[in-house]
């Protein structure tokens, strides 16, 4: 669920990036803008964040709760260590992007990612 968010905000981030240099309606535009943040601050960068930081806290901890190493056989390592860590990548690259339609309002966001974990707690 993770990563198919991560791949949808990535969609939407390159197609709005694409509507500026084609000639597609300002509206369409808006609307692009406004999804790319709403997606970007409400989920993308609270669950890359709590992805990174508990992936890393627990593996500095105890690797054993994470990724047993019965598993390195099938699941190699590096391949862990990329998928928890190359999502940090993305998110500095928006943050450094200058935005048009960065504002999102706490309440909303939080309430909106509050049902999403939810959710994914759930599923």
């Amino acid at each position: 669920m993770g990563l198919g968010l991560q791949i949808f905000f990535l969609i939407t981030a390159i197609l709005d990036e694409l509507a500026r240099f084609l000639n597609v309606s300002v509206d369409i535009k808006k609307r692009l803008g406004r999804t790319r943040a709403f997606i970007f601050n409400t989920f993308v960068f609270p669950c890359s964040l709590l992805v990174m930081t508990i992936f890393w806290s627990i593996w500095h901890i105890d690797r054993e709760l994470i990724f047993p190493k019965v598993v390195d056989d099938v699941y190699p390592t590096w391949l862990n260590h990329t998928l928890h860590t190359v999502i940090a990548i993305p998110l500095v690259i928006e943050l450094l992007l200058p935005k048009r339609y960065s504002f999102v309002q706490f309440k909303n966001a939080a309430l909106v990612l509050t049902v999403y974990m939810t959710i994914y707690q759930f599923l």
